[in-house]
């Protein structure tokens, strides 16, 4: 007796399955949007085991695993993202970008120049290549990326801060200056373009400038590490004002106990000002003798 077999085809995933995922991929999105970055992560990772050839799952992921600094799961995700679709720019960007912050400058430039060849008109991608000239030290290539981003994209704040970054690399620092102070009067407060206009005042010797900068970090976020030891040394070092260098070291401390670079900051301050006491009381005597 012969048995016939029924032909069972490959699966595939049913219009209801991606309808599902859809609808579970926005939810994710909507936790992330909420700053649920646990809860993301949670949610997506299932999905990405239930769904392994969806590079939908994994764009989403990939993103999640950036948001949380996991650097190297994101540049595995992503990789595997460029794997599947190959024609998508938004891998080729977010890779240059995660190489370029490992200081991996010449793989983000390859990555980038990648992005720009899938997508001429991605202003990510333009974004992408110039900061990777201005790693890689090619100074007059990133100058050109730079202008020609200025008249396609005049309006744009990441623009303003691209031109920055050139201007700055460049060696033209008031310039710089000036592009960051127009993005920044142009866009809700980035703490880290904030960062940036601090450090090119102190470049320029414009202190009060620094730490009027600096200060507008910590009403955004008091508890900053990286601000309140900015400004500590401001105070120390540049400006010399030691009481309140003194009193920014502490606040240091007790954001992180065991900061070396708080501990012997304090331990100068505290050895300056009072040689400055010091100072002050012999002057007094010399007076009055």
């Amino acid at each position: 007796m012969i048995i016939f077999y029924p032909i069972v085809s490959p699966p595939h995933a049913r219009a209801d399955d991606k309808t599902g995922i859809k609808l579970e991929l926005a939810e994710v999105e909507n936790m992330m949007a909420s700053g649920a970055l646990i809860m993301a992560r949670q949610k997506i990772e299932p999905l990405v085991a239930r769904y392994p050839d969806d590079w939908r799952a994994r764009l989403v992921a990939a993103r999640i695993y950036r948001q949380m600094g996991l650097t190297s799961f994101a540049i595995d995700t992503y990789e595997r993202v460029r794997r599947l679709r190959p024609d998508l720019s938004e891998p080729l960007v977010a890779l240059s970008r995660l190489y370029l912050d490992n200081l991996s400058t010449e793989l983000a430039l390859g990555l980038a120049r990648q992005a720009v060849a899938v997508d001429p008109g991605s202003l990510d991608a333009r974004l992408a290549l110039a900061e990777a000239l201005v790693a890689c030290q090619s100074i007059q290539s990133a100058q050109v990326q730079s202008q020609k981003l200025a008249r396609d994209f005049a309006d744009d704040v990441r623009v303003l801060h691209l031109q920055a970054q050139v201007a700055r690399a460049a060696g033209k620092t008031e310039q710089a200056r000036d592009f960051l102070i127009r993005a920044l009067a142009t866009k809700e407060i980035s703490t880290d373009w904030l960062m940036e206009l601090a450090q090119i005042n102190v470049d320029l010797g414009h202190y009060a400038a620094a730490e009027a900068s600096l200060q507008r970090i910590l009403t955004i976020n008091p508890d900053s590490f990286t601000a309140n030891l900015r400004l500590a040394q401001l105070y120390e070092l540049k400006m010399h004002d030691y009481v309140k260098a003194i009193g920014a070291y502490k606040k240091v401390q007790e954001l992180a106990p065991d900061s070396v670079e708080a501990q012997t900051g304090l331990q100068r301050s505290l050895a300056c000002q009072a040689d400055w006491a010091l100072c002050l009381k012999n002057f007094v005597h010399s007076i009055f003798r």
